[in-house]
């Protein structure tokens, strides 16, 4: 049996190399570390020779200077050549034996910190010599006291140690060579022997010869099974690395491929349906041109329209474009279009939800137009004429949802229509069965979902819950309080519910006769009137509702044919039929004219109060006046002043009471009051102030004061 394997030579050569290395690092750092202790000793003994001249130089005693440096020149464990203290004019002061021949190479040196060498292996050693020395530790130097004197310096001159010779290394280096190899060459011997007697004893097993084994030997034949044992190991260690590796990469190819063939038959799905869709579209349109003789012009479009929007629905890029908005602003704008005229009939009622300027909400209003139109002329169309009501809410349980509401009193949804909205169609689609595809494919983009309820006789109810996302803003209702009059009492509960979205409080009157009567029983900011198609006292109304509108903010709405009944006897324009919260914010948001604006002129002078009704009349401003204090508080209590001219001297109240008490009623906190008097001194402006006034305003009025007047006017949003 050949030997299993033989060890190159590199390893032991690598093995002597580091041994040597190691051996001249250590060699070198150990001469460089005793080198730094002679030198560290040389230093701290030149210290200590500087603090035992100290005494002698300054008392001028040279021969006992000169003793005590022969004694330390005879005890120094290192040989010096010369010891020797000059003095502070630099004359040699004293010096060991002999110091004279060697001081004579060398001049004197000021004071350093580190030893000198020069090229003939000598070290100089020069420390400073002070009055007054302090010894600050064994390796510190000696420190002079404050303001001492130098009295000279010491010098001394020491041989240098140099390093051993490079060459004394070199039978070191042999030697460890040698011994590397010898150590080789034994451990290889000794291991053939043990592979040629594992050999042999493996013969004899596998020869079936009983074998008598020492100890030796079959201490020898277990390390052989073991170390055979730890071979098998190995290797199979390694295949099982190998095998595991190749698994990982075939499993993640065959994730990936997995991954490829879904995508592919995704993709290939995605183009059956695409290719479907395009043979119906294309039957579609074959069908709308075969019939196009048949339809009318608003039916034709409405069929392109839906086709074209169905390919859209269909493309692969399609994609939802939300917009961020209000629904009543949104449903403002968006209603007329939806029928082909561009006008909404006088059947459909709108019910709006009373928090919709709340929130802004995010949805395609695109696809939401479509779907509302499609759903609208199929109610018009089965309502044949009935009163068809459309709804709006938000809702936040279980998610954020838009409710759409369709209900209407008539011929209920065909179940062709119930089976393509709810995905059911049992049949091949139709050019009929557009608009309810259409409809389905909106429903599923948005992801929305639809309820359908007929009953016979009672009417049919439609249902959408949209998905959607909505922001919470800031924005206040416009008005305070609002007065809704309409003389349908099916319709009057609809408008007071949406109008709170406008108004904080919103009452309602169901006839012209209690409208008068209504105003004055409460503070209203906006009266909005749903006029009657008829009136039995039609010139005696209107010149009511003229005479509220000087005093009150007036909206009007009506339908075409009560337009031409109060039109021409009324001053303000009509508004279009139906009643909508973005017309209504609209008009409150643009009513900015001066003419809305009231004044109080409060004074007990009534000559001044006709000069002052007649320099503010051309302005356009509704004046009130009042002559004493409780007529001014009942006033005040009453309506709402934009601005109030208050005299101080009141035959009953004093202007500043008046003041307070006027600051006590709600819709008055942040109105403007003005003190109206003759004469006003620093203190008197003061407690005006304090009363809760705003300014004074000097009496007689002039063309300044008036334009002071109007810019205190805010008519923007003081409600």
């Amino acid at each position: 049996m050949k030997q299993l394997f033989i060890r190159p030579l590199w390893p032991l050569v690598l093995l002597a190399l580091v041994v040597v290395i190691s051996v001249v690092a250590s060699w070198l750092s150990l001469q460089l570390w005793q080198q730094q202790q002679n030198t560290a000793y040389l230093q701290q003994l030149s210290r200590h020779a500087a603090l035992l001249a100290m005494h002698p130089l300054r008392e001028h005693n040279a021969q006992a200077l000169n003793q005590t440096l022969q004694a330390l020149q005879q005890h120094s464990v290192q040989p010096l050549r010369a010891m020797a203290v000059y003095d502070k004019n630099q004359q040699l002061f004293a010096a060991t034996a002999g110091a004279e021949a060697v001081l004579s190479n060398y001049s004197p040196l000021p004071s350093v910190s580190q030893p000198v060498a020069f090229a003939d292996g000598v070290q100089l050693f020069s420390v400073p010599v002070w009055a007054d020395m302090v010894q600050l530790g064994r390796l510190d130097k000696p420190a002079p006291a404050i303001s001492s004197e130098q009295l000279g310096h010491l010098l001394l001159v020491a041989e240098s140690q140099p390093l051993a010779p490079s060459w004394l290394m070199l039978p070191i280096c042999i030697q460890v060579f040698v011994g590397g190899i010898l150590l080789y060459w034994w451990l290889r011997k000794k291991r053939q022997k043990s592979q040629r007697q594992q050999l042999l004893l493996s013969q004899q097993l596998q020869q079936g010869a009983t074998v008598e084994l020492s100890g030796d030997e079959f201490v020898i034949l277990i390390e052989a099974w073991q170390q055979q044992q730890q071979r098998v190991q190995h290797q199979l260690r390694a295949v099982s690395r190998d095998a595991e590796l190749r698994l990982q990469q075939q499993e993640q190819l065959h994730a990936h491929t997995a991954e490829n063939l879904l995508q592919l038959q995704q993709s290939h799905h995605q183009l059956q349906q695409h290719s479907k869709s395009c043979d119906q579209q294309l039957k579609f349109w074959l069908e709308l041109c075969h019939r196009s003789d048949t339809l009318s012009a608003t039916e034709l479009r409405s069929k392109i329209q839906a086709l074209q929007l169905l390919s859209q629905l269909h493309a692969p890029d399609f994609v939802l474009q939300p917009d961020h908005l209000w629904l009543p602003d949104w449903l403002g704008q968006h209603a007329a279009p939806w029928f082909g005229n561009n006008q909404i009939p006088e059947q459909f009622v709108f019910d709006e939800d009373p928090q919709a300027y709340q929130y802004k909400i995010n949805i395609d209003t695109r696809l939401l137009n479509v779907l509302c139109q499609i759903f609208i002329c199929y109610c018009q169309q089965a309502a044949a004429g009935q009163d068809i009501l459309f709804s709006y809410r938000l809702r936040e349980v279980p998610q954020k949802q838009l409710k759409l509401t369709f209900k209407y009193t008539g011929a209920g949804f065909s179940p062709r229509w119930r089976q393509l909205l709810l995905a059911q169609p049992d049949s091949v689609l139709t050019l009929d069965d557009v608009e309810a595809e259409v409809a389905r494919l909106l429903l599923q983009a948005l992801h929305g979902s639809i309820s359908l309820n007929s009953l016979e006789d009672l009417g049919t109810q439609l249902e959408i819950l949209l998905p959607l996302s909505w922001q919470k803003t800031s924005q206040s209702k416009l008005c305070q309080s609002v007065l809704v009059l309409d003389e349908r009492p099916c319709r009057l509960p609809l408008l007071k519910q949406s109008l709170a979205a406008i108004g904080e409080q919103v009452h309602s009157v169901a006839t012209l006769s209690a409208l008068p009567e209504a105003v004055q029983l409460r503070l209203v900011d906006l009266v909005v009137v749903v006029l009657p198609e008829e009136s039995a006292q039609l010139q005696a109304d209107a010149e009511v509702l003229n005479a509220l509108e000087l005093r009150y903010q007036l909206l009007f709405f009506a339908s075409d044919k009560a337009r031409l009944l109060w039109q021409p006897l009324l001053n303000s324009k009509l508004q279009s039929m139906p009643l909508l919260l973005s017309q209504v914010s609209h008009a409150l948001q643009h009513s900015n004219e001066l003419g809305n604006q009231q004044l109080l002129v409060v004074d007990d002078n009534l000559t001044n109060l006709k000069y002052v009704q007649a320099m503010l009349a051309g302005g356009g401003l509704r004046i009130d006046i009042a002559m004493t204090g409780h007529e001014a508080i009942k006033m005040a209590a009453n309506n709402r002043y934009q601005l109030i001219l208050m005299d101080i001297q009141l035959p009953d109240l004093s202007g500043t009471e008046v003041t307070k008490r006027i600051r006590q009623l709600r819709h008055h906190q942040q109105t403007a009051i003005l003190a109206f008097t003759a004469h006003a001194l620093p203190d008197e402006i003061a407690s005006f102030r304090l009363a809760g006034m705003d300014d004074v305003l000097i009496k007689p009025l002039d063309t300044q004061k008036i334009a002071h007047i109007l810019t205190r006017l805010n008519p923007a949003d003081e409600s």
